[in-house]
This record gives C-alpha cells, structure tokens and sequence, in this order.
C-alpha cells in the first residue's frame, strides 16, 4: 500500500502534466511550421492583397524620372556643343587677314554658289508665301510658334504648350537644324541612291531636314510613307533655309494608299 501510495503521489502530477505540456509543444510546433521567417518576410515584403510586381513599377517611375533628366541634360549638352562651335568658328574668322577671308569667300562661291547668291542679297522673299515670324498666331496653334500655312491640311500643331514647342527643343537644333547634321545625311542618301550634289544650298538643306523630322518622329522613310510636319517646325526649317522668292512645294500626299 505504502509503494502504491508514493508511487501514485508522485506520478500523478506528471500525468497531469504531461497532456498539457505534449498539446503546448504540438501548438508551438504548428505555429512554427506556418510562418517560417522565410515564409513572412516574402509576404510582409509584397503586402497582403498587393498585386505582384507593383514595387517593380514604383521603381520604373523612378527610372523614367532618371530617363528625362538624362534626356535634358542631353539636349544642355547638345546646346553647348552647338555654341562652342559657333564660338570657335568665329574666333578662326576673327584671326584671319583680309586675304585669307576674301580667299575663302571665294571658294565658298566655287562650292556652294546659291547659298553666297543668298548671303549677298539678303532681301525679304519677293511674292510667294512666307510670313514672317511674330505675326497673328493661328486659332489651332497651342504652342504659340505655328503660322498659317497655304492649304488646310498642313494647319496642324505641335501639339505642346507655350514654351514648350517642338520647334524650340535642343534636340531638335542639333538634328534637324545643324548643318553638319543634315550634309551627313545629304551624303548618306547621294550615296546609297546615286543621286547627284544639290545644286541649291538652302532646298537642299530645307528638303534634308524634312526627312530628318520624319525619320526623327516616325522611324522610317520611302516611297509612300508621307506625314505631315507641324506648321510651328517647318517655318522654322523654312527661316534657316528659306527660298529667295519664297517658293516651297508643301505637303504631297502619297500616291500608294
């Protein structure tokens, strides 16, 4: 009785014990295996009912952010580069003695005569169509730079808002207007289509230009491919390389289509 006794003092707690302890294991143990650390970081990372791939388009916002202030400081530096240009050419001139500048007047006669005949005259273009900038803005011109233009379907904009026009843009300076730029792409087109050296300096340039804002906006050029310049970037293509008598073809739509 005595070992019964003591043997049933002492086990008895235990027993008690022993389910409480084995379910609080067990619960532990449940607990554990359903929210490893692992398991809860991925979700506390993308958020209970967040769709996937939100924090990726965040950080796309911040790279288009990155993508414009890289285009603007693209456009400073192709500014830059035009006015330092412009500088050092001047300073070449400036040193030159009065031979040596009559001396190149004369060559520049020799190879691009139409371009010296328009230096020399230097009037405003006698008939044609060619307003002057300054004038009445157009009613469907936004960014305040259009003129009229001569048939309906050439009167289109930019688009843009004021100080903000196509037309006014760095980029723009450097791909379609500089000279530089457009005798490349004059030379690249003689020489894969075989086609001799423009006789008239300025339509030679102004036409170059066309196709650089075609190529610059739309990506190709060819036969039946045909768009229409806003009136804000011709004019100013015009006034770079404006014809004596102001005589332009304008818009022609394409035959094919």
């Amino acid at each position: 009785m005595e070992e019964e006794i003591s043997s049933s003092g002492t086990s008895s707690p235990e027993r008690r014990l022993r389910p409480r302890m084995l379910r609080r294991v067990e619960r532990e143990s449940d607990t554990s295996s359903t929210s490893s650390p692992v398991r809860h970081g991925t979700v506390r990372g993308r958020g209970r009912g967040r769709p996937a791939g939100r924090r990726g388009t965040r950080a796309g916002r911040g790279g288009g952010r990155g993508q414009r202030s890289r285009s603007e400081h693209r456009g400073d530096v192709a500014v830059a580069a035009l006015q330092e240009r412009q500088r050092n050419l001047q300073a070449r001139i400036e040193e030159m003695t009065d031979a040596e500048r009559r001396d190149l007047l004369l060559k520049t006669g020799e190879k691009h005569p139409s371009l010296l005949m328009h230096l020399i005259d230097q009037e405003a273009p006698q008939g044609g169509f060619h307003p002057l900038p300054g004038g009445e803005t157009p009613s469907w011109c936004s960014c305040l730079m259009c003129r009229d233009m001569p048939t309906q379907t050439e009167r289109i904009c930019c688009g843009r808002l004021p100080n903000q026009c196509q037309s006014q843009l760095p980029d723009f300076q450097l791909l379609i207007l500089d000279e530089l730029v457009l005798t490349l792409a004059q030379m690249y087109r003689q020489d894969v289509l075989a086609l001799p050296q423009d006789e008239d300096y300025n339509k030679g340039k102004r036409h170059a230009a066309y196709r650089q804002f075609i190529l610059w906006h739309h990506g190709r050029l060819g036969v039946g491919v045909r768009r229409i310049i806003p009136s804000c970037c011709v004019w100013a293509i015009r006034d770079k390389f404006p014809d004596q008598y102001g005589q332009y073809i304008g818009f022609i739509p394409s035959r094919i289509g």
